[in-house]
């Protein structure tokens, strides 16, 4: 897996590692496609909705700041305007009601000492204050929660937490999560795990909280950065984390250079991701908020902003490269169950190790407390459990031998 990242850090020079780029922010890997979108606008949070983005838009020149729906070809479809009722200093994120009715915004001012939150109805322009939070920086929604990235705090040098937004007016908000470092996005998959890519740790990485862990920490005592599953170190600090609807982790981060990369599904220390893409400025990047939409891997678009560019840079795999992925997929399913029948292997040994122990106990007087019935006993659980393993061992093998078959009609010889 570092090999691919080293076409990082040599910012895609080879002409074979770049697909088809019309993207002056988005240099895609072989396999996507990039183009970019609304270039006459300069977003800071956003969402994609459909056809539609929901963006907050800031026109500098003069000195215009509102939360707008333009299609992805560049249509307004409604200015909704700001709060009225606050002086905002700047805008941290745009997110999507579960509705789709409405969405809410997140800003700062200087100092954080008034860091609120609205939800802005779709239907009536009507923006309505929902809570406070010093520092807040993204917003997710699971179980129909909001759940809020940031600090809380006033204090810059406090650390990075998940909590969840209490939005009865009190703003006594339920810490979920002590993580650390600067802030970042979020997101939680279908089944409620909340995936998180740091920034501003000696050693950046993406972590995984379960649903359960999740659950267990409202109201009841927060997590802290060790509770978490690491799943893979990364280069730089991220700037947000995003699920796709078929439940791929994505993540943009600016380190040796800015990117966006899917996690491979391995667990751990070392680099278990695979590059999307890279900055294509001229003169630099700065990923920052990453969205998708479907499966990015097979038809599916992924949504990347840069700081120092206006628009939207949207990635997908074209058609002519669904081929080559759906084998790319097959591989991998091979060579996962190919790991299942090693480590059937392992088990097997220590097994019949374990078998073979107690035959000698049986043989033996010394029982170490225990009646010569319930070592036979055991001894048949085990041997139960070995038939079973050879067999299971078995099928995984006549899978993997189909898989391979299939593999060799799609690309006409044994693997990519």
């Amino acid at each position: 897996m570092r090999v691919k990242n080293l076409i990082c850090l040599f910012v895609f020079v080879a002409s074979g590692a770049i697909c088809r780029a019309d993207s002056a922010i988005f240099a895609p890997v072989s396999g996507y496609e990039a183009n970019d979108i609304l270039t006459t606008e300069c977003f800071s949070g956003y969402d994609v909705d459909g056809n539609d983005v929901v963006g907050w838009v800031d026109d500098w020149g003069n000195d215009i700041h509102s939360l707008k729906i333009c299609n992805k070809l560049g249509t307004e479809i409604i200015d909704l305007g700001s709060p009225g009722d606050y002086s905002y200093g700047w805008n941290n994120f745009v997110k999507l009601d579960p509705s789709g009715d409405s969405a809410w915004v997140g800003f700062s001012v200087v100092g954080n000492t008034d860091d609120r939150i609205y939800q802005v109805d779709f239907a009536t322009g009507t923006w309505s204050y929902r809570a406070t939070t010093a520092g807040n920086f993204e917003l997710e929604f699971s179980g129909g929660n909001p759940y809020v990235s940031g600090l809380n705090s006033t204090n810059w040098s406090d650390p990075l937490c998940i909590w969840l937004l209490d939005v009865s007016g009190n703003n006594n908000h339920d810490l979920i999560a002590l993580i650390g470092g600067y802030s970042a996005g979020f997101a939680f998959d279908s089944s409620g795990n909340l995936y998180y890519a740091t920034n501003g740790l000696s050693g950046n990485v993406l972590i995984r909280y379960t649903a359960t862990q999740i659950a267990g920490a409202v109201g009841a005592g927060s997590l802290s950065f060790f509770d978490a599953t690491r799943l893979s170190d990364i280069d730089g600090g991220a700037y947000d984390t995003d699920v796709d609807d078929a439940d791929n982790i994505l993540f943009s981060a600016n380190g040796t250079c800015s990117y966006t990369a899917i996690w491979d599904g391995a667990a751990g220390s070392g680099t278990n991701y695979e590059l999307i893409g890279s900055g294509n400025g001229q003169w630099g990047n700065w990923f920052c908020f990453v969205d998708s939409q479907g499966d990015v891997t097979t038809g599916g678009s992924l949504y990347q902003s840069d700081y120092y560019f206006n628009g939207i840079a949207e990635v997908a795999v074209p058609e002519s490269e669904l081929l080559m992925w759906s084998a790319r997929n097959v591989e991998k399913a091979v060579a996962s169950k190919r790991e299942a029948q090693k480590a059937i292997d392992k088990a097997l040994v220590k097994e019949r190790a374990a078998a073979k122990i107690l035959n000698i106990l049986l043989s033996s007087d010394n029982l170490d407390g225990l009646r010569a019935g319930d070592i036979v006993k055991a001894r048949r659980k085990i041997h139960s459990a070995i038939q079973h393993e050879i067999q299971s061992k078995s099928t995984l093998g006549r899978s993997g031998n189909k898989l391979e078959d299939a593999l060799e009609i799609l690309t006409g010889e044994d693997g990519l």
